[in-house]
């Protein structure tokens, strides 16, 4: 599932008229880098949620074949953030099969091969893409690699999920994630909201969601102007 359903305000004005997903970065859109590492993970159907401009992303997946089965995720009547739209989604994802979410702004060197083979081997309820940090908003994990809570060390906020918080290590996500079918399913949040409060929440039960450290390239090209769009 690839995340592409936002607003992009931190690109105004070019996001006034286009969504973000179709913004280009080194010849290619963001829509289409993210379906390609997708289809090189073995991606048997990708899912684009859309709201913002959301006929010209629809347009475009139309106009294109990308060799594997493609559907729109419609969220035009609301926004629901990344939790609300996997959740909303979840009628679209193949059964039994883990699924791959993908912020659209990402590019990365991922290894997601290697990310879905560590994520079968450990049975993970989720797997996350993480990093040594890189802004003040974290996730902390154990040394055994399991989720214990968020931070911002920017403003002390913390949501603690267990009593080793304080002994665990801060990594930035990357906005990449393998969630398992029992991810899924077990989603309690309704509405709008973040995935990561939905992490949190299933950190708490049997199997917490894990990191996956990843010491290569992962960029948000949200956070700066790309070159030309394509429309």
């Amino acid at each position: 599932m690839i995340l592409a359903a936002g607003l992009g305000t931190r690109l105004r004005p070019f996001t006034d008229t286009r969504p973000k997903a179709l913004l280009e970065v080194r010849g290619k859109t963001l829509l289409e880098h993210a379906i390609e590492r997708a289809r090189e993970a073995g991606a048997t159907r990708i899912i684009v949620n859309v709201h913002h401009h959301a006929d010209q992303v629809e347009r475009f997946l139309r106009q294109r074949d990308f060799g594997v089965d493609t559907c729109v995720s419609d969220e035009r009547d609301a926004l629901r953030d990344t939790g609300g739209a996997i959740r909303h989604a979840r009628h679209l994802f193949v059964p039994a099969l883990p699924v791959l979410v993908h912020n659209v702004d990402v590019i990365s060197n991922v290894d997601l091969v290697a990310l879905r083979r560590v994520h079968e081997d450990r049975h993970d309820r989720a797997t996350l893409v993480v990093q040594p940090p890189a802004s003040p908003r974290v996730l902390r994990f154990d040394d055994e690699g399991r989720l214990t809570g968020w931070e911002n060390r920017d403003t002390g906020e913390q949501k603690i999920v267990n009593s080793s918080f304080h002994s665990s290590f801060p990594f930035s996500f990357c906005g990449i994630q393998l969630l398992s079918p029992l991810f899924i399913h077990s989603i309690s949040l309704q509405g709008s909201f973040s995935i990561i409060d939905e992490l949190l929440a299933q950190a708490l039960l049997p199997t917490p969601p894990r990191a996956f450290l990843h010491h290569g390239s992962c960029t948000d090209h949200g956070l700066f102007i790309p070159s030309t769009p394509t429309v």
